[in-house]
């Protein structure tokens, strides 16, 4: 528990310091990647402790700490990178002050995609309750990270299916969540789940709606 705690709560940290000491070559971007996909590896890692998790509440518990960290850094970010006047498509930045709020942004977004594909039942409640801000902030991360040229074949498809999960795009026709075990990620009984698909869940606003919040990078 603790260090699931740790690894949440730190998130870019360690791997911020990681970058600034090694990347001073012109493998600059490789070597980007590769730490990248190291975070990722720990973030999926710390996911399936989650899972592992019997308390439905205490999961519920960590999850929100851990949206609570991820808006705080995405909002940070967010600004950083607009008063560099970085862009998704923009060539890989030298500054470092751009490198990380720019790791950092791909980070908390693939974390929260992460836990909300693997836990989509006690993720959506709590994102259900966040305030419009926060839903902004969200839609800019995931719009970001999905227009980036740094990721790989695998993320981009976690992105993808965050999308879906979250639509915040039109729905492929044949959408699944092939993460989705809801006996096992969710706790909730067959009865349950046959009342929940009777009430009707908020979702993000979608389509047109949000591509006008994404005019502002």
């Amino acid at each position: 528990m603790a260090s699931i705690t740790l690894l949440f709560l730190s998130l870019s940290c360690t791997i911020s310091i990681a970058l600034s000491q090694a990347a001073t070559s012109p493998k600059d971007m490789l070597i980007f990647q590769h730490l990248f996909d190291e975070r990722r590896k720990e973030h999926q890692a710390a996911v399936q402790s989650l899972m592992a998790m019997a308390d439905t509440t205490k999961q519920q518990k960590m999850i929100t700490l851990t949206l609570e960290k991820v808006f705080q850094v995405l909002a940070s970010s967010q600004e950083k990178l607009r008063q560099a006047g970085y862009v998704p498509g923009n060539e890989f930045p030298e500054q470092e002050d751009v490198r990380d709020p720019l790791f950092q942004t791909l980070e908390t977004t693939c974390l929260l995609g992460e836990v909300l594909l693997h836990l989509p039942s006690i993720t959506h409640k709590v994102l259900d309750k966040l305030q419009e801000k926060h839903k902004t902030l969200l839609a800019w991360g995931v719009f970001f990270t999905a227009h980036s040229a740094f990721l790989s074949d695998n993320t981009k498809r976690l992105v993808h299916l965050m999308t879906q999960e979250l639509e915040l795009a039109e729905r492929d026709p044949d959408y699944v969540n092939p993460y989705a075990d809801k006996k096992r990620t969710s706790g909730i009984s067959d009865a349950q789940a046959k009342t929940k698909k009777k009430k009707k869940r908020k979702s993000f606003k979608k389509g047109p709606t949000l591509s006008r919040q994404y005019g502002d990078l």
